[in-house]
């Protein structure tokens, strides 16, 4: 358990005022058009730098599923206003996408076809094509109880992994499916559970292991305290760890807010917000991290360990892996007088690589919320909103991005650069790293009609 919770050498100590100036190609482009007017959007890569946006749609008689695929330009690839891509009776909403990797996607969704809330997944090619049978998507789920916070992961032969909760016991349990590259169902008709312990699991997070498995990580309760647990699941849909899941952390606390991400040897990183120092006043919250092995167990000790030494509190977690065993963390933080987004990188074996209190990213006059995350080849890009400019006559909602290398160095001067200053509302927001250059993408709102915009960032 070498270096624990501990920062690895003299690493940070001089890089704080050091950045390296990128070319900043960051003219905003539209990645929808009218008749569209978007609810819910979702951005993924898409071929050759460019994207795929879905989103939920009114334009018919009751919501449906749209899509468009534009270049690295941001000219439109599909038909104009967008692409029917799952539609009929009744209602299709709450769409989850993921990249294929070859410019296509795969999407779920709530299906109320048979006058329920059903599961439906269906993987489309570059084109907006559907490449499985039946057309209009294949049944995931498709009992009569209530289901939710449906997640998908790649399996890594073409394949997905789809995960929720439902409840069919009269309590909420996780349940997952695994699919094959050919659209086959491969674990039971409307999926085989991942925990029904005893009391409600909420919010499941998924993450591929090394072994072609996923690891899903989830809150419940134990003893009227949160808990984020977590369970291994091998691809033919074997429970690896013990049946109601392996606790990620032994302190006796609050937990909550969990991530999770692959690390090396089939192991896990876990993150999650804590409240072991807090008093109630909600002012004292902390990251804190653990690393599952492949059979279970803590690493890390049995109360995980602490992302940031500096004083303050800690919340709104996101992280990503860093493609080398470990993580890139970030959050908001209190230290200051206002909100700060700041960020961590934490190796398998638990060094902070970016010191004890964590590299600032989005700091300055104002208020930093709602970090968004992604990290390839190398290269993490950060994106939040940012109210720098806010006054008492306006809300000044922009949107703000910087980027770091593994050491931590800044791609932008200090407090990241300015993507979209429009006096306008902002939802929706999103990182898509493609190694040197990344799509940041967000929904606008001029109070008349919302559509979806986004600037390709980098050399």
């Amino acid at each position: 358990m070498r270096g624990v919770g501990k920062h690895r050498g003299t690493l940070a100590v001089s890089v704080l005022a050091v950045f390296v100036a990128l070319a900043c190609h960051a003219a905003v482009v539209s990645l929808t058009e009218p008749p569209a007017n978007p609810l819910f959007p979702l951005v993924a890569p898409g071929r050759d730098d460019g994207t795929v946006v879905v989103w939920e749609d009114r334009r018919g008689s009751s919501p449906a599923i749209y899509g468009q695929a534009r270049d690295a330009a941001g000219a439109a690839l599909w038909e104009i206003g967008g692409k029917p891509l799952a539609s009929g009776p009744r209602t299709q909403q709450q769409a989850v996408l993921m990249p294929d990797g070859d410019g296509g996607i795969y999407l779920i969704w709530h299906d109320g076809r048979d006058n329920q809330s059903d599961i439906y997944l269906q993987r489309f090619d570059a084109s907006g094509r559907p490449m499985w049978a039946p057309a209009s998507g294949m049944s995931i789920c498709a009992h009569a109880f209530l289901k939710a916070n449906h997640r998908l992961v790649p399996d890594g032969r073409g394949g997905v992994y789809v995960t929720w909760t439902d409840l069919r016991t009269g309590l909420l349990d996780v349940y997952g499916q695994r699919v094959s590259a050919n659209g086959t169902r491969l674990w039971d008709d409307n999926g085989r559970y991942i925990c029904r312990a005893e009391g409600h699991q909420y919010d499941p997070i998924t993450s591929v292991d090394a072994a072609g498995g996923i690891v899903v990580v989830w809150t419940d309760i134990v003893e009227s305290r949160f808990r984020v647990t977590a369970q291994r699941m091998s691809p033919d849909g074997r429970r690896l760890w013990n049946e109601d899941g392996v606790p990620a952390c032994l302190a006796r606390s609050n937990q909550g807010s969990p991530v999770v991400v692959p690390s090396e040897d089939g192991s896990s990183l876990v993150f999650w917000v804590d409240y072991r120092h807090d008093d109630g006043t909600y002012t004292a919250l902390n990251v804190y991290g653990q690393r599952l092995t492949s059979d279970g167990r803590r690493a890390w000790g049995p109360g995980g360990i602490k992302l940031c030494e500096a004083a303050g509190s800690q919340r709104n977690i996101v992280g990503v892996a860093d493609g080398n065993g470990g993580a890139y963390v970030a959050w908001v933080d209190t230290r200051g007088k206002f909100d700060d987004i700041y960020a961590q990188r934490v190796d398998a074996e638990g060094w902070l690589l970016w010191g004890m209190d964590a590299r600032p990213v989005g700091v300055g006059a104002g208020v930093q919320r709602g970090p968004v995350l992604s990290a390839r080849e190398g290269h993490l890009w950060v994106a939040w909103y940012d109210y720098r400019r806010e006054t008492r006559a306006e809300t000044r909602q922009d949107v703000y991005a910087q980027s770091f290398d593994p050491e931590g160095v800044a791609g932008f001067a200090p407090g990241g650069t300015p993507i979209a200053t429009a006096q306008l509302d902002r939802t929706d927001l999103a990182a898509h790293a493609l190694g040197a250059r990344a799509w940041i993408s967000w929904t606008d709102h001029d109070g008349a009609s919302r559509h979806v915009s986004g600037a390709l960032l980098g050399p």
